[in-house]
């Protein structure tokens, strides 16, 4: 099993500038990684669903043996092909098994077989942060500051490893039992050293760069997170 950080803090950080530069070099060693642990799906009984996508569809599993819940991500290949994101699909799960951060989803292994790709993830209990909104309307400054600081966080490591998610909304935060966030849904991320140019994301928070056409870099999801916040 892969050395990784514990899903839930406190973490012990002398330096914040060395912690990053050993997630860099971890990421890097991670993405290269052709082969990750396998899960036969038949260990997991499935309970419910709980999202649909265009052509995903996420199931709360529970594993047979030992009783641990999860959420799987399951992509049908042939709609993967018939709409031309098998390119995004590559690029997700080379991510996803390389991310180690307390405020990001991981992967914890992955499956196929003829028709169906799996991404098995740790489940996250507390909903999505847009439900939550939803209920209360909006949330006081003081809630608002302890959200923020944990996405600051999360962009300084995506930024530290090259990652730009491309599609920050409340939608894709999820909160955890403890009331932290994990950041989720990385369909849309990819490494970018320099410049882009796809337009892709949620029109609300899309960073006017990308709008107009010439180019972006990984900055374009601080742009979402101020309108996030705002």
């Amino acid at each position: 099993e892969r050395n990784r950080l514990p899903h839930f803090g406190p973490l012990s950080i002398k330096s914040h500038e060395d912690f990053l530069n050993k997630c860099k070099r971890k990421f890097d060693l991670d993405f290269k990684i052709a082969d990750i642990p396998v899960v036969a799906i038949d260990e997991f009984r499935l309970k419910y669903v709980l999202g649909r996508g265009a052509f995903s569809v996420v199931e709360l599993v529970k594993c047979k043996s030992d009783g641990q819940w999860f959420a799987i991500k399951v992509s049908e290949k042939e709609q993967l092909v018939k709409l031309r994101v098998v390119k995004n699909a590559l690029n997700e799960k080379r991510i996803l098994q390389s991310l180690d951060f307390p405020f990001t989803i991981r992967m914890e292994s992955f499956s196929h077989d003829p028709y169906y790709i799996y991404y098995l993830m740790p489940y996250v209990a507390g909903g999505d942060m847009f439900t939550h909104l939803r209920k209360k309307g909006h949330f006081d400054e003081e809630l608002t500051r302890f959200y923020a600081a944990q996405m600051v966080l999360v962009l300084e490591y995506l930024n530290c490893v090259c990652v730009v998610h491309r599609d920050l909304k409340p939608e894709n935060i999820l909160l955890d039992q403890h009331g932290f966030l994990k950041l989720a849904d990385f369909g849309f991320s990819k490494i970018v050293d320099t410049r882009t140019y796809t337009f892709c994301g949620t029109p609300p928070y899309i960073a006017p760069e990308v709008i107009q056409g010439q180019g972006y870099g990984r900055s374009v999801d601080w742009w979402s997170l101020g309108v996030l916040i705002f």
